[in-house]
């Protein structure tokens, strides 16, 4: 990876290539500028929403893959429970989630994970490539969160994504299905945020280990 983590859009990238290098100071002033949507279609830099006066001193950026992949619906089900929004506020921290589908799968997303962070899409998955995330077809081993061998995880996801299309929701939007996500800690006071721990998914199954991100977070079993 070079030093601005960018990496070539629409191509399947080897996961030997990734690694957990923190973002240079010029690849975040890229990423920062980087438009997102919420789930009304609301326009917002990605900067705004991590870092300001109005947010706290940790906030953890969690990308998933598309919002119809068990497996992320999963591991968004396991912090919403495990790091609710009172948890957090009580040690200065938050947390943000951003996919890559259609703005309008925004709060069907926040419905299927009970999840109470705010959500954002990066319809042009160009944050994901800017920080390094990589677009790959492995599915790596299960987890903690998503124990499941990869056919059942992908009947599920189908079968979510089918029901889904029969309530309305625009399922052929969802984003790249093999673009993957990974996790990002910010930290810092008002403006001046940095990131300080990451985790780049090299398969599907491959977000940090929930015993793990509960450590990075400061709340610990």
């Amino acid at each position: 990876m070079n030093n601005t983590c960018e990496l070539p859009q629409g191509k399947e990238i080897s996961n030997s290539l990734v690694n957990d290098d923190l973002p240079t100071l010029e690849t975040l002033k890229v990423a920062d500028s980087i438009e997102i949507f919420d789930g009304n279609g609301k326009k917002h830099t990605f900067r705004s929403v991590y870092s300001g006066a109005d947010k706290p001193r940790r906030v953890l950026v969690v990308f998933v893959r598309h919002f119809f992949c068990n497996s992320c619906v999963s591991y968004i089900s396991f912090l919403a429970k495990n790091a609710t929004p009172e948890k957090l506020k009580a040690i200065n921290t938050a947390i943000v989630v951003i996919g890559h589908g259609d703005p309008a799968t925004v709060d069907m997303y926040g419905l299927d994970t009970g999840c109470e962070y705010p959500i954002y899409t990066d319809t042009s998955e160009e944050l994901y490539s800017t920080l390094g995330m990589i677009r790959t077809w492995e599915e790596g081993s299960p987890s903690k969160y998503i124990p499941h061998g990869s056919l059942w995880t992908a009947w599920l996801s189908f079968k979510n994504a089918f029901w889904k299309r029969l309530e309305g929701y625009p399922i052929w939007n969802w984003g790249t299905t093999n673009q993957q996500g990974g996790e990002f800690l910010f930290e810092g006071e008002g403006e001046d945020k940095t990131v300080t721990w990451c985790h780049r998914m090299r398969a599907a199954r491959d977000h940090t280990d929930t015993d793990e991100i509960l450590a990075v977070l400061g709340l610990e079993k």
